[in-house]
């Protein structure tokens, strides 16, 4: 009896021990393919991850491209509408300085024709007057 029961008791031990080593190889299989699906799927999350941070990036890039182009221009612009506005006010200033430099050579001259006249008239006067006096003391 002892020796059927030994015999029982190892192929119970023998029995269980496949099925633990089985149980454990398919866990092991099991614990392998559940590793390699989290890496392949935290290989494609960083993959995508990548590629969205690449996009975001090129867009920043031609975000800022755009708008320092339009800064260029808009700069550009105002920079072409000032010259112009400068030139314009320094002509208006110019033909104004004119104007004024005209006027005042014309006032200038009637004052001195006037002037001129003025002493003309009085010298004219004194030699009448002087003349006369003369006359009459002749």
């Amino acid at each position: 009896k002892l020796q059927l029961l030994a015999r029982c008791t190892e192929d119970k031990l023998q029995l269980l021990a496949r099925c633990t080593e089985d149980k454990l190889q398919l866990l092991a299989r099991r614990t392998e393919d559940k590793l390699q699906l989290l890496a392949r799927r935290t290989e494609d999350k960083l993959q995508l991850l990548a590629r969205y941070t690449e996009d975001a990036l090129q867009l920043l890039v031609r975000c800022t491209e755009y708008k320092l182009q339009l800064l260029a221009r808009y700069t550009e612009d105002k920079l072409q509408l000032l010259a112009r506005c400068t030139e314009d006010k320094l002509q208006l200033l110019a033909r104004y300085t004119e104007d004024n430099l005209q006027l005042l050579a014309r006032y200038t001259e009637e004052k001195l024709q006037l002037l001129a006249r003025y002493t003309e008239d009085k010298l004219q006067l004194l030699a009448r007057c002087t003349e006369d006096k003369l006359q009459s003391l002749a």
